[in-house]
């Protein structure tokens, strides 16, 4: 009777220590405080109600983007996004709407730190960013660099002429002359042409 009696106590005492053990656990602990600054950083929306109430066109399927991760060419960015966004012109707040989408890693941070409804044009937005991340932007060639690019030995005309051109894209603004100067000074004298 004595057990029956003891296990009947601690069934009555059972909702206390299990009300204390859920205190327990639903006391933030650093882990949680982590995780809800985490979450209340990424629920702020720095575009502006404006541009999230604009409808897409009809029949809009989202292009596919290739993300940005914050450590490409900027200006090269916006060149592919613009280009995917090509159809529709005319949809430069739905630009804005679509350009988060694109961005993942450090860039997205970037993008969810922006003051919250403080972006109220695509332009505005890829004026923002590209200022972020200028720092990143692809350096030009200097035209006096393609006067180094040389032919090896091994290397046939064809090969050489195909690397020689693709120099010359990098280079900022060669005109026609100095490239062929720069190409015949690196021809190999003992190659075939």
């Amino acid at each position: 009777m004595a057990d029956i009696q003891e296990a009947h106590t601690k069934l009555l005492q059972l909702p206390e220590k299990l009300d204390k053990n859920h205190q327990e656990i639903l006391k933030p602990n650093s882990a949680q405080k982590v995780a809800t600054t985490t979450l209340l950083k990424y629920n702020t929306e720095p575009l502006h109600e404006d541009l999230l109430l604009q409808e897409p066109p009809q029949h809009f399927i989202p292009p596919k983007f290739n993300l940005y991760d914050g450590s490409g060419d900027p200006l090269d960015y916006i060149l592919q996004f613009k280009t995917n966004m090509a159809l529709w012109p005319k949809c430069k707040d739905i630009f804005a709407c679509l350009f988060q989408a694109s961005l993942k890693g450090s860039a997205m941070d970037w993008y969810h730190r922006l003051p919250e409804r403080s972006i109220t044009s695509y332009d505005q937005l890829e004026s923002l960013f590209v200022t972020q991340y200028i720092h990143n932007k692809r350096r030009q060639t200097e035209v006096t660099a393609l006067f180094r690019c040389k032919q090896q030995p091994t290397e046939s005309t064809k090969k050489y002429m195909d690397r020689f051109k693709k120099e010359c894209l990098k280079a900022d603004s060669p005109d026609e002359n100095t490239c062929l100067m720069a190409f015949a000074s690196g021809v190999n004298p003992t190659s075939a042409l």
